[in-house]
């Protein structure tokens, strides 16, 4: 009995992959040959034109002059790939420049010897077969002494051309090498300081906790459930750097509503969010410590009433957002970047250069402004650059 096997569909699909090796192989191959045996063609197409010009007087058959110049530029060609393995090997960094060069020095002799051996077989192959005879039939020594000085310029052409390649792809590497090190960095110092925010904001919101729990049960109980949507909003921080101002506000708002629930009615909000505004991407938890600057320096002081005010505008596209409260005699000198703030500051700093800024200033009407610009990012836009990134 005989059993037909029935191959699956990854061997199918590596068989394929096999038999295209080969394909794929010679047409690497032949990309990188190709623009050399082009470079290689001219410049014996112009020594050529040069040979004919300088034994026009000579009774020369008329290939002559296009196959001794060739025979030499192919046979030179064909061997330059020893030159360049070899300069690739013996670097001219500063721990070994005198050996490297000391040895590329030394390979000159072999190399030429066997350049010049390749092309006089070259050449006599092909009058043998023109004119069956052989092209030289004096002393080969003489000969050899003959073309060893005349290749110099040629060597050392290629040795220069080997090292500046080798030296401009090192530079492209340490550059990208650099440019990769440094994104690194900012993305470790983003996450630097966003973690410390969170934990700045968590320990405010639990002394909150802790004094108001004794005092009112219901009201402590409101303020853990708003701390828990508002610590699964922060969590999301870790996958989700950047979101949309209307879900940073949303966030936002549990932590208002935490502050209410703190301070009774000694505290109003005002919503003044220019229609549009929702959808710019920002930093995850932005606005939380310029939230909580606000309420720590314009509200808990004092046993009055005082309005917090949220405006956003977009402007020239950039994003304006400013927070303003109450300015309070005994905390006059608030215009100063405490711990919040400044990660804030260099947060953004690190997100966007000089392109985002953050200030403080007290206006006529006694209040104090915080004032916040940074680049206008839409979602929408966002996407399709990460969709090109990839």
């Amino acid at each position: 009995m005989y059993y037909l096997y029935k191959p699956n569909k990854q061997t199918v699909t590596a068989v394929k992959t096999l038999k295209k090796i080969p394909q794929i192989y010679w047409r690497s191959a032949w990309k990188k040959i190709f623009p050399w045996f082009v470079v290689l063609t001219v410049i014996g197409f112009f020594l050529s034109q040069t040979s004919i010009a300088d034994n026009k007087d000579l009774n020369l058959n008329w290939w002559e002059p296009w196959l001794l110049e060739y025979s030499a530029v192919y046979s030179y060609g064909l061997l330059c790939p020893i030159i360049i393995v070899n300069c690739r090997r013996w670097l001219l960094d500063s721990t070994q420049i005198y050996w490297s060069f000391f040895k590329i020095l030394l390979l000159y002799l072999p190399f030429t010897f066997l350049f010049i051996s390749l092309m006089l077989l070259v050449r006599n192959v092909a009058y043998l077969l023109i004119e069956d005879s052989s092209w030289y039939s004096g002393s080969l020594y003489e000969r050899y002494i003959y073309e060893f000085p005349k290749s110099i310029p040629f060597y050392f052409a290629v040795v220069f051309g080997t090292y500046t390649k080798i030296y401009f792809e090192t530079y492209q590497k340490e550059r990208i090498n650099a440019a990769q090190l440094n994104e690194k960095l900012l993305i470790a110092q983003i996450g630097i300081l966003r973690n410390q925010l969170q934990p700045h904001f968590l320990f405010n919101t639990l002394n909150l906790i802790s004094g108001t729990m004794y005092q009112d049960v219901d009201k402590a109980d409101s303020i853990i459930t708003r701390l828990g949507d508002l610590l699964r909003y922060s969590l999301t921080a870790e996958q989700t750097p950047w979101v949309t101002f209307a879900q940073e506000m949303q966030a936002m708002n549990s932590f208002l509503e935490i502050a209410k629930l703190r301070f009774d009615d000694r505290i109003q909000t005002k919503m003044d969010i220019q229609e549009g505004v929702n959808s710019i991407l920002i930093p995850v938890m932005l606005l939380q410590p310029l939230l909580e600057n606000a309420i720590k320096y314009g509200i808990e002081p004092s046993d009055q009433k005082g309005e917090i005010v949220i405006a956003a505008r977009l402007l020239d596209d950039r994003l304006h957002i400013m927070i303003s409260n109450p300015s309070l005699s005994q905390t006059s000198l608030q215009p100063s970047f405490g711990v919040g703030l400044k990660n804030t500051k260099e947060r953004l700093q690190l997100l966007f250069g000089d392109l985002a800024s953050i200030s403080l200033n007290k206006e006529q009407n006694k209040r104090i402004v915080l004032s916040l610009t940074l680049p206008a990012s839409f979602k929408d836009n966002k996407q399709q650059s990460r969709k090109a990134c990839l």
